[in-house]
């Protein structure tokens, strides 16, 4: 049943790169500087976060700006997949009134918008690490399946994110302090070895916080992760994936009648 449910959204595959492209462009459609704003808006923070963090509180971390971009490229990305996704399927009421889509094409397109800014983003961590002449190991190549797994895992949440923004328009708000709330407990400009042992245990239980964690050891500091925490951030991330979308079914049932 799950197989076919599968092989009926790939069907959907055109469309929902469609929808992603499509979204991608309307995102920057009215903006004086466009697709530069996926550069700048990173690099606004960083110089900030770098000034603030690396300056007045002379932080130890090495190779701080680079731990600090990956981090707000990484953390942007489960920001922007779900946030964009939540509102994806009130932003295109008219298409699923008029025809027949699976409705988890517009989280996947909103989510699939989200990864390109991601790898625009990304870019920029390639320029510092050739500006800083930092050599990446063997290690590095870890990222993209980090990647994967930071995608499956917004993907998991950004569903039924977007089911119950249907039913809760509120939910938007409610959201956005969640994610800056998230933002202090993600380890983007510390690490989490830096916390209390009882808090640094708690904040490892978040998927988000050890892949980013993970990312850093990986590209700066040519570590592998550990097999326990590789294992868990994959399970915790398939195991969202698949929740989130039995949730979204669930909730998906009266959407025609509520948008």
């Amino acid at each position: 049943m799950m197989l076919k449910e599968i092989q009926e959204i790939a069907k959907f595959r055109a469309l929902i790169t469609t929808f992603a492209i499509i979204d991608l462009k309307i995102r920057y459609r009215n903006s004086i500087l466009g697709i530069a704003w996926s550069f700048l808006e990173p690099l606004s923070i960083l110089t900030i976060l770098n000034l603030v963090f690396s300056t007045i509180l002379v932080n130890s971390i090495e190779y701080f700006p680079i731990y600090l971009i990956l981090s707000l490229t990484m953390y942007n990305m489960f920001v922007r997949s779900t946030s964009m996704s939540m509102e994806s399927m009130l932003s295109k009421a008219e298409i699923i009134k008029s025809v027949y889509v699976k409705r988890e094409v517009f989280a996947i397109s909103s989510n699939l918008t989200a990864i390109l800014m991601m790898l625009i983003e990304f870019s920029i961590v390639i320029v510092f690490v050739i500006i800083f002449q930092f050599t990446p190991t063997i290690t590095s190549l870890m990222l993209p399946i980090f990647f994967i797994l930071l995608a499956c895992f917004c993907l998991g949440i950004s569903m039924p994110l977007s089911a119950l923004n249907v039913r809760f328009r509120d939910m938007r708000v409610i959201w956005t302090i969640i994610t800056q709330a998230l933002f202090f407990l993600t380890p983007i400009f510390y690490k989490i070895d830096f916390l209390p042992e009882p808090v640094a245990s708690i904040v490892r239980l978040n998927p988000l916080a050890l892949l980013i964690e993970m990312a850093h050891d990986s590209l700066l500091y040519d570590t592998l992760p550990s097999l326990q925490d590789m294992t868990y951030v994959t399970v915790s991330s398939l195991v969202m994936l698949f929740l989130g979308w039995i949730i979204f079914r669930k909730l998906n049932n009266r959407v025609d009648e509520l948008i």
